[in-house]
């Protein structure tokens, strides 16, 4: 028998996590869908001198992140080089006004930018999740009472990286970004997955580019050489940054993400989404330099049923069938994955 007392706690302590669910996804919208050029305008503009020079860093940390840019070229030109004749276009495109600069003068001015409003107290951003997705992560942090953004197209079509007032919005955020802050890529992998290997040739031959005729591998090849670039912004801004892929992902093979990654010297963590709560097993690589991302490794767990939630099944010819709706669903964090993750970072803040 339930006393009527109890019953009235129980209405209250339900109301009370309803009240609690319905703030987060209130505050998950205003930071995810509600994000857009007007919401960052303050961190859009770039710090000038009175000459119309971009301004806003001492000399000594401009020639910190000036060395650190030549030390990168050359684990670019290792790799072809790909990375400075792209991003050149990519923020030729993004700000008109650096058509015609080098390179380095262009990753200068936006580190500058991200110095400045770091200095006046402008960037506050503790998380910036990228290709969010449902956001779990960004859930999580924004549990965590972390401040941050959440873009992705699902949630606003301005988010799109590909179009130049996305990429901008892109790095309008990560110049709000405070030290230590979370930089998150979970780049979409679909041509760089195993099952459309078939398809998309990525192979050592070609460096893991592709067949370039196809859209979806021209596609995969710019978000990958975004991710490479938002990784070394990341390093020179001091951020905890993250990339997830799945296991057999090549993505982090590709040129510009393999110079990055091995530059910055970021190592590869294992670990598994059933782990977290995932629908099925789903080997994961993580990748960063920080030690944070090593308390996320798990060793491989028997499944049962694996057979019955495999994400794909390989036939005789050697080609992959995927089982759709399982996975529309692991493409998505679980909120577990996204509370170990930030359980992870307040380990590595504390300086445990």
């Amino acid at each position: 028998m339930v006393m009527a007392g109890s019953s009235g706690d129980l209405r209250r302590q339900i109301e009370a996590i309803q009240a609690r669910d319905s703030s987060m996804e209130a505050k998950f919208r205003a930071t995810s869908a509600g994000i857009d050029v007007n919401a960052l305008a303050e961190l859009e503009a770039f710090p000038t001198d009175a000459a119309g020079c971009i301004s806003g860093c001492d000399n000594e940390k401009l020639r910190h992140w000036s060395e650190q840019i030549d030390m990168f070229y050359h684990f670019d030109n290792e790799n072809g080089g790909r990375a400075q004749r792209v991003w050149v276009q990519f923020l030729s495109l993004a700000f008109p006004f650096m058509m015609g600069w080098t390179l380095q003068s262009m990753l200068l001015s936006v580190l500058a930018r991200a110095d400045f409003h770091r200095k006046r107290g402008a960037a506050k951003f503790q998380y910036v999740e990228v290709f969010c997705g449902r956001g779990n992560l960004s859930r999580a942090c924004i549990a965590a009472g972390l401040l941050g953004v959440s873009l992705d197209t699902c949630v606003n079509p301005d988010h799109d990286v590909l179009s130049a007032s996305g990429f901008r919005l892109l790095l309008a955020a990560l110049t709000g970004t405070v030290q230590k802050g979370l930089l998150w890529i979970g780049t979409p992998c679909r041509s760089f997955s195993v099952m459309s290997a078939s398809v998309s040739r990525r192979t050592a031959e070609n460096m893991y580019l592709g067949d370039t005729s196809l859209f979806c591998v021209q596609l995969g090849n710019v978000l990958a050489d975004i991710s490479g670039l938002l990784l070394l912004l990341g390093f020179l801004l001091n951020l905890s940054e993250g990339l997830e892929q799945p296991g057999g992902s090549t993505l982090p093979l590709t040129p510009v993400v393999n110079a990055v990654l091995r530059f910055i010297g970021s190592s590869r963590t294992d670990t598994y989404h059933w782990c977290f709560g995932g629908p099925t097993l789903k080997p994961l690589q993580l990748w960063s330099r920080c030690n944070f991302i090593r308390h996320l490794r798990r060793p491989k767990p028997f499944v049962p049923s694996m057979e019955e939630n495999a994400l794909a099944k390989r036939g005789s010819d050697g080609s992959y069938t995927g089982n759709r709706e399982l996975l529309e669903e692991s493409q998505e964090y679980t909120l577990q994955f996204g509370r170990s993750v930030v359980a992870a970072l307040f380990h590595e803040w504390r300086g445990n």
